[in-house]
């Protein structure tokens, strides 16, 4: 499902910028909050990271993407793992072996993985500690709010309550 259209996500061009600015159009005509768990920087900017397009054309999409949400002026809201290589461990974990395998074998047959000859999880924990380093990037740009919340599992009440704070007007 995609979420942000509210129907079934049609391949290639699921995560579309134009739908950006539709919500960005529905965000102004409603007193409504959206919150879109990972649509923006995991699913519409990382594949062109993990299929190691140039820096260049993956801060296109941001950009792309911030300015058809622009009219709503979104406030970004980023979590992030203090360790990146144990958030790795933990979400295998947690997910079982076998999301682990699907996770790995993922990250090993992407191109960003085989053009720096990377296998296994430490294959998994390079891609996002690279990542992490260019949402750091990304989010220099970033125009509108921002909030970096660093390990919130560790603490959801006073995450959720400092993320709660910073978007009340």
């Amino acid at each position: 499902m995609d979420q942000l259209r509210g129907q079934p996500a049609q391949e290639p061009d699921a995560y579309a910028a134009s739908q950006w600015r539709r919500l960005a159009e529905r965000c102004q005509h409603g007193q409504q909050t959206f919150v879109l768990e990972g649509v923006f920087l995991q699913n519409s900017v990382m594949p062109a990271f993990i299929d190691d397009a140039p820096a260049e054309a993956v801060a296109r999409i941001f950009d792309t993407i911030v300015r058809e949400a622009a009219p709503a002026g979104p406030f970004l809201v980023y979590l992030r793992p203090a360790d990146t290589a144990e958030a790795v461990a933990r979400v295998h974990r947690t997910r079982g072996p076998e999301a682990k395998e699907r996770n790995v074998t993922f990250v090993e047959n992407s191109p960003w993985a085989r053009r720096r000859g990377l296998r296994g999880p430490g294959a998994v924990a390079g891609l996002y500690q690279a990542w992490e380093a260019f949402v750091d990037e990304l989010c220099g740009r970033y125009p509108f709010p921002a909030l970096i919340v660093t390990d919130p599992q560790q603490d959801w009440p006073t995450a959720l309550a400092r993320i709660g704070a910073a978007i009340r007007p």
